[in-house]
This record gives structure tokens, C-alpha cells and sequence, in this order.
């Protein structure tokens, strides 16, 4: 029992660490401040926890399989029942509590640390969108470019953009196109409002217009 628990915890930490390591790294073009990389690191672990553990747990039981067979100790329980005894009862605590542990983080944290982690994103690209300068191009990433003339404060927690123009190209539809144009926009609950303007949109060969 101590086996398992030793080498399913020592494969839980690699594990845990080579997944939220590409995690980051694939979430690298939206976030814009290294200070809030530790953060999202431990706002996600529940999440890659959630991938590494099955993993963990079947390595870990594997390994201490391994070394029994390495030092013919297998041997031990085909004629010993006190030892096929201790064997079973060290299955049945240990599935029984990574079982448990499994259980928490697909219905508790998991679920809330993929919330928590998707709204440090957006709150990250928002405040790094609010600190662009004006009368310039600018492309957080690949797919998506925008322009604004004019930036104003109006409120503590509201700014205001004016004479805005967004394209946006989804990178599975190489021949479709989305461009907008707005008088003025401004963020409301993670979402850009835009006013005044129109939508052009480019699929197939064909466009589309919209006021």
C-alpha cells in the first residue's frame, strides 16, 4: 500500500507538471503579463490534476508490480493467505481512495477551476487590450486584428473606443472572413459592445453585408 501511494504520488507530481506546462504554453498568446502566469498555474492544476491522476495511479501500481516480480516476491502470495489477504485489502484502500479523489475534482474542482481559469484569461486579454495605444494595428493573435482612432475613459471601470475596425479570420475556414466597423465599442461583462457600424462578411467567394 505504501508503494502504491509513493509511486502513483512521485508519477501524479510529473505528470502534473509536464501537463500544466503545455497548458501554458498553449495559452501563452493571450496572456501579455508573466506576473500572472504563477496564477494561472495554480488556478488550473485542479484541471490537468483531473488527466494525471489515471495515469498516475496505473504507473504507479505497474511500477510496484514490477519490482515484486524483479525480487520473486509474487511468489509469497500464491502460497501465503495471509500475505493474498494484506494484498487485497491494499487494492481495496487504495482504489477506494483515489477513486474518491477522482470523484472531487470531475464534480467539484475541476469544473470550478476551468470557470476560474477561463475568466483570469479573459480578465488578462481585457486589460491588456485596454492598454493599446490608438492609431495603431494591433493582433493579440493570429486570427483576430483590430484598429481604434480614439480611446476615452468615461467611468473607473469603463473605456470607451472610437472609430473602431476589427477583422477576424477563423483559422479552420481559410476562405472565411469577418470585418466590422463601429462608431464606438466598449467592454461589458468580457464582451465588446459595438455601435454604430456595420459586418462584412467574405465565405465562398461571396460577401455579405449588414448595417
Amino acid at each position: 500500500l505504501t508503494s502504491f501511494f509513493y509511486y502513483s504520488s512521485l508519477f501524479f507530481v510529473i505528470l502534473v507538471g509536464i501537463f500544466a506546462s503545455c497548458n501554458i504554453f498553449v495559452r501563452l498568446p493571450f496572456i501579455h503579463d508573466v506576473f500572472s502566469i504563477p496564477l494561472i498555474l495554480w488556478t488550473m492544476l485542479p484541471l490537468v490534476a483531473l488527466f494525471a491522476l489515471p495515469l498516475a495511479t496505473s504507473l504507479g501500481v505497474a511500477v510496484t508490480i514490477n519490482q515484486h516480480k524483479t525480487s520473486d516476491e509474487l511468489l509469497v502470495f500464491s502460497f501465503l493467505r495471509s500475505a493474498r489477504m494484506a494484498l487485497v485489502k491494499a487494492v481495496l484502500v487504495f482504489a477506494s481512495v483515489m477513486s474518491l479523489v477522482y470523484l472531487l475534482l470531475v464534480f467539484q474542482f475541476a469544473p470550478q477551476s476551468y470557470h476560474r481559469g477561463k475568466v483570469m484569461l479573459l480578465k488578462a486579454a481585457q486589460e491588456h487590450l485596454l492598454k493599446l495605444e490608438p492609431n495603431k494595428f494591433h493582433t493579440p493573435f493570429s486570427s483576430f486584428t483590430f484598429f481604434f482612432k480614439q480611446k476615452e475613459k468615461t467611468t473607473a471601470h469603463k473605456t470607451l473606443f472610437k472609430s473602431l475596425f476589427l477583422v477576424f479570420a477563423p483559422k479552420k475556414q481559410r476562405d472565411e472572413y469577418f470585418l466590422f466597423t463601429a462608431q464606438q465599442g466598449f467592454f461589458s461583462d468580457n464582451k465588446l459592445v459595438l455601435n454604430n457600424g456595420s459586418i462584412h462578411t467574405f465565405k465562398s467567394g461571396r460577401w455579405h453585408s449588414a448595417v
